[in-house]
């Protein structure tokens, strides 16, 4: 059992301690546990979202502490947030420790998804920072008996205007409680509410034309210790006394156990483990786990319940939906078709896609008798903590979950999975234990992004402007609860339901006239193979749909496609953005396709896309080249420009754009999930091929400052319109349509003879 420590700086600087900090000389939290080392120690006092203690705090030696449930993924969060602190503060950057994801040291504000970690924890920590600048201000001026407003801050001191008298702030307060009352926006089990300004104060925050640090391309706090190799990630982690596990996997995903015999060949002191179907493997040395997982002689029920590849869209039409919902509903639709000079129909579909982190998922769990220690890459702290309490039947006031960074998910991937394997398997062996996927687990278990498929209608008068527009989505749950209970322990203890995010993915930025929009939303596809959030859920699948089929109208219509969006746009930063992007790619304003589509050979082409993703506002234009003879399609360039409000650190935000448009181009021309009738089939990276270096299109970026707004998400917009752009862009050099991702040679190639055909 990991002992508590009796006090903060213990944790943060005493000999053998697992370490969460950030030095002053900027350098990444990291994660070490030596023998004996103790566990940190709850955040003192008892958490509470209306005390200013709860996010900030002042060492004796200076440090500011704050403490933020959100967690770092490799984006930058952790330094956009610290500037954001120091700015505030008037400190500097490497004097900012921020502890993130840690369940005992941090009041909940949701998970880090929807790109909402700066609009959410950002804007709590700028209000707390604020006010903590303000008390110690007030202590200060009761100090020198002089007033308040006389006062100025620099660099963690407190000064009189004349720079006659002048007290640092660990002076103050140092290793002292601020005992501030803030206002809170919370829900019922103390949590802050996501999506609002849940924190405010008294104190009057800096206006954007004062930041001297917010703004900056300040350099990434954790990239020094990564590639020096003194980072520790969560494969790193190790707690004295622990073994290490395997899960034994089913033949197929609906399979039940029906007996297990012996290793053959026998592993020496390897432990079977069991719960219900659930079967793992335990072993003090991890070559011994990884060599009794496949020895073990499991047997298991037949099962093939999913269909073929060639049935998901007749599968998914035929799945009952959970709920049909209407999203929108102008006008007169069947009428105005009718009546058009012009009618289109067109049918998308987005496959089922892995997330493909790179590292397998692992964790570590430590569970004795009713308490329990968990070091997961979960990117909900709390969540997990309420999964693990129902999974191990034990109160959840017991149980402490530590993020820990591992290897990117941008998405529900086998991270959260791997956790509650870990904490199974501690539970029933009474030592902590270590879990580690290998490619096949990942790639076979992970939760999938789920396919969506997509029905339009269209219709244009006689002078070329859209009279109606329809679109019916079918959609699996971009969010299954079954993902917080585990791979394989889920589909046993329950806690089923599906959940699909709020219908803004499905919003209409253009305003057409006589618009219906409905989304089908579904269970589990086939019953059986789960899903949950990828990058940019449902968006990314939805904008490829929406925005190929508006340059579908367009070419229909003989307009320009930008000059087409233009005119259905309302929103000017949308219209200023689509500007940006034309202007910085030279755009030659002609209606698609280019004049030298029914070339052979190589032919080249442009595409533009947009979209609105909770407040941030993303152009982007792909060029590409394809070869008619292979079907090989090429992207040389992307041109974005991005409007995420208040920017906080401008290369940052450009290394996010890049990884989006990188991201988004490898699912748009390589990533498919394979599965027969009883499991997933695509367990390497031949059978599910990511963009290798070579094909990494050039990125250039134009980004837009709008210190007067909400700084904005950066983490997921970029990615969605990637799909349309590339698919419009291919439209333009061949006149064909792909309307179905991934743009793989074969179906490019089949495309194009049957058009030639025609």
């Amino acid at each position: 059992m990991l002992r508590q420590p009796t006090s903060r700086r213990s944790f943060l600087f005493g000999s053998g301690a697992l370490i969460v900090s950030v030095s002053l000389a900027a350098s990444l939290p990291s994660v070490s546990l030596a023998a004996g080392a103790p566990a940190p120690e709850a955040n003192d006092p008892k958490l509470d979202p209306t005390r200013l203690d709860s996010y900030i705090k002042v060492g004796g030696d200076g440090v500011i502490v704050a403490f933020t449930s959100k967690v770092e993924l490799g984006q930058g969060n952790q330094t956009a947030l610290s500037q954001i602190i120091a700015e505030e503060l008037d400190v500097p950057l490497g004097s900012v420790n921020l502890v993130m994801g840690d369940t005992a040291r941090s009041i909940q504000e949701f998970g880090t998804d929807g790109s909402r970690t700066i609009a959410d924890a950002g804007s709590n920590l700028r209000v707390a920072a604020a006010e903590a600048r303000k008390a110690l201000v007030e202590m200060a001026a009761s100090q020198w008996q002089v007033p308040a407003d006389t006062l100025l801050t620099r660099n963690g001191m407190v000064n009189t205007a004349d720079g006659s008298a002048s007290v640092t702030y660990a002076e103050l307060i140092g290793d002292k409680q601020f005992n501030v009352t803030l206002k809170a926006l919370t829900a019922p089990d103390g949590s802050l509410i996501p999506f609002t300004t849940a924190l405010s104060g008294t104190a009057t925050p800096k206006s954007p034309s004062q930041y001297t640090l917010v703004g900056t391309s300040a350099p990434r706090i954790d990239i020094p210790p990564k590639v020096t190799g003194q980072f520790t990630y969560l494969q790193d982690v190790k707690v004295p006394g622990m073994v290490h596990g395997r899960v034994v996997r089913p033949t197929g995903i609906g399979s039940k156990l029906i007996g297990i015999g012996s290793f053959e060949p026998a592993v020496p002191g390897a432990q079977v483990v069991t719960q219900g179907d659930f079967v793992g493997v335990v072993a003090a040395i991890e070559w011994d786990a990884i060599r009794a997982q496949t020895a073990l002689q499991v047997a298991w029920s037949e099962w093939s319940g999913l269909p073929p590849m060639d049935a998901i869209e007749s599968t998914l039409r035929a799945t009952p939906p959970v709920e049909s919902r209407p999203i929108q509903n102008d006008g007169d639709v069947a009428g105005a078709l009718a009546n058009a000079a012009t009618t289109l129909s067109a049918t998308y579909m987005n496959p089922f896609e892995m997330h493909a982190s790179i590292g397998p998922s692992c964790a570590v769990a430590d569970v004795q008798g009713d308490r329990a220690t968990i070091y997961s890459a979960t990117q909900n702290s709390f969540a997990m903590k309420d999964a693990i309490a129902r999974l191990l039947n034990i109160p959840s006031a017991n149980i402490h979950v530590m993020n820990v960074e591992a290897s990117g998910c941008y998405g529900l991937n086998g991270a959260d999975d791997v956790t509650t394997d870990a904490a199974l398997m501690s539970q029933l062996v009474g030592k902590p234990v270590r879990v580690q996927y290998m490619r096949q687990d990942e790639h076979r278990w992970e939760p999938k992004g789920p396919a969506m498929l997509h029905d339009f209608q269209g219709g244009l008068d006689g002078d070329g402007n859209v009279v109606a527009y329809s679109h019916t989505a079918w959609v699996p749950p971009n969010f299954d609860s079954t993902n917080l209970t585990g791979s394989l322990i889920g589909m046993q203890i329950g806690n089923p339901g599906a959940g699909n995010i709020p219908h803004w993915a499905t919003d209409l930025w253009y305003t057409f006239p006589n618009v219906t929009i409905v989304e089908n939303e579904q269970t589990k596809f086939a019953g059986a193979l789960q899903t949950s959030n990828i990058r940019g859920p449902a968006w990314t699948q939805y904008v490829f749909a929406k925005e190929a089929f508006a340059d579908e109208l367009a070419a229909a219509a003989g307009r320009d496609p930008i000059e087409f969006r233009m005119a259905y746009l309302n929103d000017q930063r949308m219209k200023d953005a689509l500007r940006a992007v034309a202007s910085a790619a030279s755009w030659d304003t002609r209606p698609s396709p280019g004049p030298g589509s029914a070339r052979t050979g190589v032919v080249t082409g442009r595409g533009v896309a947009v979209v609105n993703y909770a407040g941030t506002r993303v152009a982007e234009i792909a060029e590409v080249q394809v070869d008619t003879a292979s079907g090989d399609v090429t992207v040389n360039q992307f041109w974005v420009a991005h409007d995420c409000g208040l920017i906080i650190n401008p290369k940052a935000v450009q290394a996010q754009i890049e990884s989006n448009v990188i991201q988004g181009t490898s699912r748009t021309l390589k990533e498919e999930v394979t599965f027969d009738q009883s499991n997933v089939t695509s367990l390497d990276w031949r059978g599910y091929p990511i963009l290798t270096y070579p094909e990494v299109p050039s990125v250039n970026i134009t980004l837009i400052n709008r210190p007067d707004q909400p700084a904005g998400g950066v983490g997921e917009p970029a990615i969605c319109p990637v799909g349309a752009a590339i698919s419009n862009a291919i439209f333009d050099a061949t006149g064909v349509r792909l309307r179905s991702r991934p743009f793989k040679p074969e179906l490019v190639k089949a495309a194009l003879q049957a058009n030639a055909a025609m």
